[in-house]
């Protein structure tokens, strides 16, 4: 958890332990393809303005023409309004100190809220287990490099993943590369 640094956020790295999440997993209802998910980190905000800053693991991002982000909403948690998609801003910061963000707008859908309702589905061990009786798509995001002008795509320090367009949330994260 070192590799992030938030601000007026909670996150956390959820881990994989078995054929399913146990506890540390919302209830969400993957793909069958997307069982095979060893983590995923989640991002919860309260109010605009939230930050998660990392560094890349490289720094050189003018060789690649796209950041994809495979992400999906929490449909069981109330900081999610339902049936309205969320929306983050992309900022990255190069070795100058010069930064520029990109918007993934909440008007583009690319972050939907999912069909379907939370259902409880059985006892294991006296315990109930609750699921979300929808398939949750993970969204596949790619926000062309070519929108990051103003600054040095040959040096790149920072990453910040940036809440200030949606008053709450909650998202789980897959993976954030450059391809």
């Amino acid at each position: 958890m070192s590799l992030f640094k938030g601000k007026n956020i909670k996150f956390s790295i959820i881990k994989k332990s078995s054929t399913i999440y146990k506890d540390e997993l919302p209830e969400i209802n993957l793909p069958k393809p997307d069982k095979n998910i060893l983590a995923l980190l989640n991002i919860k905000w309260e109010y605009k303005g939230g930050k998660l800053s990392f560094k890349p693991d490289i720094s050189v991002f003018s060789e690649f023409n796209n950041i994809t982000i495979n992400t999906m909403i929490c449909p069981d948690n109330e900081s999610n309004v339902k049936g309205r998609a969320q929306s983050i801003c992309i900022e990255l910061v190069d070795n100058k100190g010069k930064s520029e963000k990109v918007e993934i707008s909440k008007e583009s859908n690319l972050i939907n809220y999912p069909k379907g309702k939370l259902e409880n589905l059985d006892f294991e061990n006296g315990k109930e287990i609750k699921f979300w009786n929808q398939v949750t798509p993970i969204s596949n995001i790619r926000i062309p490099m070519v929108l990051y002008n103003d600054i040095d795509l040959k040096n790149i320090k920072k990453c910040n993943i940036i809440f200030d367009r949606t008053n709450s949330g909650d998202l789980l994260f897959e993976s954030i590369m450059v391809d």
